[in-house]
């Protein structure tokens, strides 16, 4: 019986998940729900599925799904902590419903776990952007381009960070780089 109610919470987990790729955020939501029913011993492990899924749709252009993903913020506040991933996923989601201070504390609280994650990084400079901190958002970006100096994504956000503060060498500058970066790159012999 219990691998038969397992067997259905993963079909129903595969479901939310296929949702959540077209943008059906509430049909996801209800799969993550019932997949949950079927499987109470692993509870925190579907919050944090589910909190994921929602944060992925939103970074894959589904902003709508920040919304219903908040629901997963609470439910899964004690199975994020020590987890990197887990906070870097409420930062996404809270920024999405436009708490930018949340968002903030979320994605620090992923730096402080994972210190040299560039990707923390390049999202914590955008919702310091969006908070209207330029000079730390520019600290952020110029560090994580020292992480991966190989790259071109923190140097498209700096383009984008020196273009709204008013910095058009800099902005070019930046933006070459990140063309120069994206430029397949032919083997060497």
């Amino acid at each position: 019986m219990v691998l038969a109610a397992a067997a259905a919470a993963e079909s129903m987990l595969d479901r939310a998940f296929a949702h959540l790729e077209v943008g059906e955020a509430a049909a996801a939501d209800e799969q993550f729900h019932r997949g949950g029913a079927l499987r109470p011993w692993g509870r925190d492990d579907i919050e944090l599925m589910a909190l994921h899924a929602y944060a992925a749709a939103v970074r894959n252009g589904h902003p709508e799904a920040a919304g219903p993903g908040s629901a997963w913020l609470a439910p899964t506040s004690a199975a994020r902590v020590g987890s990197a991933a887990g906070q870097f996923d409420a930062g996404t989601i809270l920024e999405g419903i436009g708490d930018l201070a949340g968002a903030a504390a979320a994605l620090e609280e992923s730096q402080r776990l994972d210190p040299n994650n560039p990707r923390t990084l390049i999202a914590r400079g955008i919702v310091a952007v969006s908070a209207g901190d330029l000079t730390c958002a520019e600290a952020l970006l110029v560090r994580a381009t020292q992480i991966v100096p190989s790259s071109p994504d923190p140097w498209h956000n700096l383009a984008i960070l020196y273009r709204m503060a008013g910095q058009v060498d800099r902005a070019s500058s930046a933006q070459r780089r990140a063309e120069e970066l994206s430029r397949p790159q032919s083997p060497t012999p």
